[in-house]
């Protein structure tokens, strides 16, 4: 990511200052590091590069910028969380990210009265936009914090007096498998993947919104506070900023509530990534015949609410069947004792390939393959039931928390043998 943006000025903070020296040797462009934390004493992680404390950056000087800002133009190079793939820098304007941000304060309903929870990064969508951005946006409160934890999260947020969370990745499991709460100001969840709206209602009080959206499209589906879909749908287009259609391999529509590819495109400039940085042939490749190829399975129904169905590129080829990687996971974390769970494809000795789950056993908990398995044959098809399961302590994840699927391929790839013993939960 920095050689690709030619990056000449790197902000960080000393706890990753070890991390950077085990890189130097690549990196080609950065001359100037500042420390966030700390007096900047030391050495530069980079032959040749200075090291500065981020207070000698302040200024006094309060007269205009030396050039005008055009809402149009490049604000920020966000990169793909590159779960299945490499990471793709996203090109995205000012105009971008209001969009996202007028689109989550009207999903949400915010007003000056609410107050945001935030805990993830703020090099990705949620934190940057959904979060930030939208508080400022609605003029709501906003509580930031290093990361995630589940032990001070429900203090955290009655202490403050939150009203509105934003998940990504395992956060949202991991809070609504504790122990229900009420003793707090909370309204409205957005994010995902998300619980059973009912269910989360009863438990914890809040509403369950839901929206479809990534780096690359902005988001072009949401249901709102007042205008909640059917169970598991991810909204109607935003028509007045989006057109979307369901095509086939050929890029043609397909009936009304098949499935297929979600294409999408603009009716507004600047509401959609302006291609990958430095990457033509992959920017070519996403924008084909006047659409953008999202790589997402999802259908539309007769009312025109869209349902996510999970990746193209995650879907499992078992015995001529095309497995959702997204609907088997959401199955098998239904499971009361799974933490979380990845299902990807591992070479077969038939041919194509057998569906593999990486799962992660609750504390304490006792899970046999077997166990999974059963699980699975009740709330899946056949052909969808996991071949093998291996069950870890720690899930590899992208630093959006999601499971780093490349990764988890490589380590098991070759592992042939279901686990059938029983395994304590790690986590």
């Amino acid at each position: 990511m920095l050689n690709l943006t030619r990056s000449a000025i790197l902000i960080t903070a000393t706890e990753f200052l070890e991390p950077l020296h085990q890189i130097a040797r690549e990196v080609e462009h950065v001359r100037t590091v500042v420390l966030t934390d700390g007096d900047a004493g030391g050495t530069a992680p980079f032959p040749g590069a200075t090291m500065l404390p981020f207070g000698s950056l302040r200024s006094d000087d309060e007269r205009p910028l030396g050039r005008a800002i055009a809402d149009l133009d490049l604000a920020t190079i966000m990169f793909t969380s590159g779960t299945t793939g490499v990471s793709k820098g996203c090109m995205l304007s000012h105009r971008y990210g209001i969009r996202v941000a007028e689109g989550q304060a009207e999903l949400l309903g915010l007003t000056p009265a609410d107050c945001v929870y935030c805990v993830f990064p703020l090099f990705h969508m949620t934190g940057a936009y959904n979060d930030v951005l939208a508080s400022l946006v609605a003029g709501a409160r906003l509580v930031l914090r290093r990361r995630f934890s589940a032990s001070r999260f429900w203090h955290e947020v009655a202490e403050h007096g939150v009203t509105i969370l934003d998940f990504v990745g395992s956060a949202a499991k991991i809070v609504t498998t504790g122990p229900s709460r009420r003793d707090h100001a909370v309204r409205a969840v957005a994010g995902g993947p998300l619980p059973d709206r009912d269910d989360f209602r009863e438990r914890f009080g809040g509403l369950v919104v839901n929206s479809y959206g990534s780096n690359d499209t902005g988001v072009p589906t949401f249901e709102t506070v007042d205008d909640l879909g059917p169970p598991g749908s991810h909204g109607r287009v935003r028509g007045e900023l989006y057109e979307i259609r369901i095509a086939d391999e050929h890029g043609d529509p397909v009936a009304c509530g098949e499935r297929g590819e979600l294409l999408v495109r603009s009716r507004e400039p600047g509401v959609m990534t302006d291609g990958y940085f430095g990457m033509p042939e992959a920017t070519s490749e996403a924008f084909r015949h006047q659409w953008f190829h999202t790589g997402d399975l999802a259908r539309i129904d007769a009312d025109g609410w869209m349902y996510y169905l999970g990746r193209m590129g995650d879907a499992i080829r078992r015995r001529g069947e095309n497995v959702s990687a997204f609907e088997l996971e959401e199955a098998a974390t239904a499971h009361p004792e799974v933490e979380d769970c990845a299902a990807f494809g591992v070479p077969s000795e038939l041919g194509e390939e057998d569906i593999m789950l990486v799962v992660i056993a609750r504390s304490g908990a006792r899970l046999t393959a077997e166990e999974i398995r059963a699980h699975c044959r009740d709330r899946v098809a056949r052909f969808m039931v996991p071949d093998h399961v291996e069950f870890v302590a720690e899930m590899p994840r992208t630093p959006t928390g999601k499971p780093a699927k490349t990764e988890l391929r490589k380590r098991f790839e070759r592992s042939a043998k279901p686990a059938s013993v029983p395994v304590v939960g790690g986590a």
